[in-house]
């Protein structure tokens, strides 16, 4: 079957944050705006008609997981992933970001050091300090590849060690968002075993997982057996089937300390009552269990949509933009590019993509300070999108070096 993902949709007045938003976040209304993770594309068509046939049953009640939803998680993980876990190993959440805070009030104590790998997922940071524990940057290694434009980027493992000498938690993010790397195999059973000899949990962070682009494979760090007692890991099918907006994410563990202390957690927030009920939303359940049994075709086709985009934005750059390098990122929808040749601070930076290009892209420093002179663009959208983008890049660009 054959998808287009090339027809433009208007989510002006749709409560959508991304579109609906733009003058809060930006001051203004009058730019294109490519930051916030979600797709400018349609859902698959399966989920749709699926969610239509619900509702026409005129009640929304609190609705119970059956074992359709628990059949439907377990197909895809061994489908996908060759990935064999247990119903009692799967915990339903609304949303990955709340669970990372379980993690760090369930897992560590105030004052604990946590590791992340910067540039990184902001929430991450956030929560940390939040929640009164320390930040423990573990700064990812920048590299320029063969291609002068193109960035890649490496774990210190070194530092890695020293930081977690001092830590109770390490928040993984994998695929890595905003620089796009699918972790290797070998690099996940180092932090593993750097993690295991130093006694830190791991919460990984998997929400891009299904996002991977041809020639790589992602590996969730749960399915990895050594690290079981130490691990949790946190997917959804939001970021893959455009479908944040139904709140629904799983937790997959099997170690009975970890989930003792999750459920503790999830108890103390609401989310899990006493005598076991894990509240959901209804149209939310329905719609994993669509995606992950009847849009495996859909995602294939989903990636190398977004793959094409990438490359379009890649041959760009080079061609028009040769001052800009770009993460060669091996998953995601989001475009990790270094302005520093521009030789502007910031600020001044993030109100000339905005003023001048006319872009609503997301700051650099937002994911850690080694996003100096960065910024991140989402390329989850049509090609005639992407193209004028481009193009309003170039042109505003364009413009400051002839005033320069």
């Amino acid at each position: 079957m054959k998808y287009k993902f090339n027809k433009n949709l208007n989510r002006n007045k749709t409560d959508c944050f991304k579109w609906d938003q733009r003058k809060l976040a930006f001051g203004t209304d009058k730019v294109l705006p490519l930051n916030v993770a979600d797709m400018d594309l349609p859902i698959p068509k399966p989920v749709q008609i699926a969610l239509q046939k619900r509702l026409k049953h005129p009640i929304l009640g609190y609705t119970m997981r059956t074992d359709s939803f628990f059949n439907a998680v377990l197909y895809w993980l061994k489908d996908k992933y060759n990935w064999d876990v247990q119903n009692d190993n799967i915990y339903p959440i609304h949303s990955i970001v709340p669970a990372i805070s379980y993690a760090i009030q369930g897992l560590t104590k105030p004052g604990d050091g946590i590791i992340v790998q910067p540039p990184v997922y902001n929430p991450f940071a956030e929560l940390i300090e939040y929640n009164g524990r320390k930040v423990l940057n573990n700064n990812l290694i920048m590299s320029i590849t063969d291609h002068p434009q193109k960035l890649y980027y490496t774990i210190d493992f070194d530092d890695f060690e020293e930081k977690a000498k001092n830590a109770s938690l390490f928040l993984l993010c994998s695929p890595h968002n905003p620089v796009g790397r699918v972790w290797s195999h070998e690099e996940l059973e180092k932090l593993g075993n750097i993690c295991k000899k130093h006694k830190v949990k791991i919460f990984s962070d998997e929400a891009h997982s299904d996002l991977v682009f041809r020639g790589f494979k992602h590996i969730p760090f749960g399915s990895l057996k050594d690290f079981h007692d130490i691990s949790v890991t946190a997917m959804s099918p939001s970021k893959s089937f455009n479908i944040a907006g139904l709140s629904t994410s799983i937790l997959l563990m099997k170690s009975e300390e970890i989930k003792s202390h999750f459920e503790d957690m999830m108890k103390k927030h609401g989310v899990l009552m006493t005598h076991g009920v894990c509240f959901s939303n209804t149209l939310g359940l329905k719609a994993l269990e669509i995606c992950y049994t009847k849009c495996g075709d859909w995602l294939e086709a989903l990636c190398e949509h977004l793959d094409k985009n990438k490359q379009f934005i890649h041959n760009y750059l080079e061609n028009e933009l040769p001052m800009l390098k770009i993460s060669d990122s091996e998953g995601l929808y989001m475009a990790w590019i270094d302005f520093s040749e521009l030789g502007m601070k910031q600020d001044d930076l993030s109100d000339f993509i905005k003023k001048k290009a006319k872009l609503g892209l997301d700051t650099g420093t937002k994911f850690g300070d080694n996003g100096v002179g960065y910024m991140r663009l989402n390329f989850a959208c049509t090609r005639k999108v992407l193209e004028k983008a481009m193009k309003q890049l170039k042109n505003a660009i364009n413009e400051l070096v002839v005033v320069s």
